[in-house]
């Protein structure tokens, strides 16, 4: 039974690390379809939205799905076979911005989790301002830093314009956070009252 239980837990974190990266690339595609810079910086990055409200829900384990998430979501943005060099190049700055947004996520959620533990963090004024805060805007800070420090490594945006693209790709993480990971997380925790039984892991995460 105990065996069992295992398997399950460990298949139900593969498929939601999937969904999760999925999640991320499609919402990517469509935020730089609607709408983007010529440095590939979209104003707004729902994107991170999701990855911050998966990890709240269901814990670090979804760092993963984070973490290939970016990684498809840039590298055909940025994928440049014209060279072994510039093959390796382009796949070592897509890597950098993935760890750098895993890294930012983990940082996020984890500063919120030290405020308020396994709070529900909708339900209290103070846990609000606490997610906003903490996850908003601290975690898209190491997200930015990362992604822009690798588009300036790679040649797109050059080493002057980095404040100014910090800037962009900050308020567009922190707009994607604002929006996307409280209507999310309100939807799974409306699930969880609704149907107990096959949400029943969000009892656990969101006391």
């Amino acid at each position: 039974m105990r065996t069992l239980t295992v398997t399950r837990a460990r298949l139900f974190y593969l498929c939601a690390n999937i969904t999760l990266a999925l999640a991320y690339y499609g919402t990517a595609e469509l935020s730089r379809w609607l709408a983007s810079t010529p440095q590939n910086v979209t104003p707004v990055w729902p994107p991170d939205g999701f990855a911050v409200a998966g990890v709240i829900l269901y814990g670090y384990a979804l760092l993963p799905g984070v973490c290939l998430g970016s990684f498809l979501s840039n590298i055909w943005a940025f994928w440049d076979p014209s060279s072994w060099v510039m093959l390796l190049g382009s796949v070592s700055g897509v890597l950098g911005i993935a760890l750098g947004t895993t890294l930012g996520t983990g940082v996020g959620v984890y500063g919120l989790k030290q405020m308020i533990g396994s709070r529900y963090p909708l339900k209290q004024v103070s846990d609000v301002v606490r997610l906003l805060l903490v996850a908003g805007l601290m975690g898209p800070t190491i997200n930015a830093a990362v992604g822009v420090a690798m588009l300036c490594s790679l040649g797109v945006v050059p080493w002057p314009m980095y404040q100014e693209v910090w800037l962009t790709w900050w308020i567009s993480n922190v707009a994607g956070i604002f929006i996307v990971t409280p209507a999310v997380i309100s939807w799974m925790y409306w699930l969880h009252l609704k149907r107990p039984r096959e949400y029943g892991l969000l009892k656990k995460r969101l006391g």
